[in-house]
């Protein structure tokens, strides 16, 4: 009867789509090699983050046990970040992690589970993986010693094997020399935008800002928006959070030809509101 009820809640958690991915890892330049960190995302609102743990594997052991479990509770969006130390993390990042525990303390070369846990006599599931926890990572595409990895693919369905091809990689020893995440020849793609959103006091509204063609082909996006009286400062973001550049709405037109095709966020910024939006170049 213990098996039936296990391979049913096994079924059943691979056919809804997951709340919470794991989005980023990494192997910090600093003293020790930190920051070491884990970065998950909640594609959607989780009451209860204690149904959710973590687990690493060194050296590719295989081993496969949920060693710390989260807490509180996530809003749509939201990122978290896991730290094996605050001190390091506060003085590469300039902002606290979110939880602080010894599952971050990896090398370059270690997998990451992430587990889901609906009741106490349940047994851990593995919700999702970074790497592959029967293989050293040392010398394989997935590598991040002193570097990082960064998921570009969030909307999942469905538990996932890793996949490499969700995933962007700095390259090993990438932020050797480097003393905060700004200086770092290749930087960590840190979600400041949704930070950013978070804790804006001044939000402007939802309906009252429009982008047009989205997609768009040439390149000549138009902005429809309720009260603009001055020009507003863009900010461009890839797909992974690196910062392109900004520049200045000429009336109501922003001029994004030169970019290559693909998908970016855009951070509008006025009068102390702060507004973002997705766009499609193609």
């Amino acid at each position: 009867m213990q098996k039936i009820t296990w391979m049913l809640f096994f079924i059943s958690i691979t056919t809804l789509s997951q709340d919470l991915v794991l989005t980023g890892i990494m192997d910090g330049p600093l003293e020790g090699g930190t920051p070491k960190i884990i970065q998950l995302y909640a594609k959607e609102e989780i009451p209860d983050l204690s149904l959710y743990g973590l687990g690493s594997t060194t050296n590719g052991n295989g081993k496969s046990s949920m060693e710390f479990v989260l807490s509180g509770s996530a809003v749509a969006g939201q990122y978290l970040y896991v730290s094996r130390e605050q001190a390091g993390f506060e003085a590469f990042f300039g902002f606290s992690p979110d939880f602080i525990d010894s599952v971050a303390i990896i090398n370059g070369d270690d997998a990451i589970e992430l587990f889901y846990q609906p009741t106490e006599d349940a047994i851990p599931a593995v919700y999702d993986t970074y790497g592959d926890i029967h293989t050293d990572g040392t010398g394989e595409p997935w590598e991040y010693t002193n570097g990082w990895a960064h998921r570009t693919i969030t909307d999942l369905q469905e538990v996932s094997v890793f996949d490499s091809n969700q995933w962007v990689f700095s390259g090993k020893n990438e932020l050797v020399g480097a003393t905060t995440n700004a200086t770092a020849k290749t930087p960590f793609p840190i979600e400041d935008i949704e930070r950013t959103l978070t804790i804006a006091t001044n939000l402007l509204k939802e309906n009252s800002f429009t982008l047009s063609p989205n997609p768009t082909k040439n390149g000549l996006v138009h902005i429809s928006i309720s009260n603009k009286k001055e020009p507003m400062t863009v900010t461009i973001y890839n797909s992974i959070g690196k910062n392109l550049g900004t520049q200045k709405t000429v009336g109501d037109t922003i001029d994004l030809a030169y970019l290559t095709k693909g998908v970016y966020l855009l951070k509008f910024e006025t009068n102390n509101k702060t507004m973002l939006r997705k766009i499609v170049k193609n």
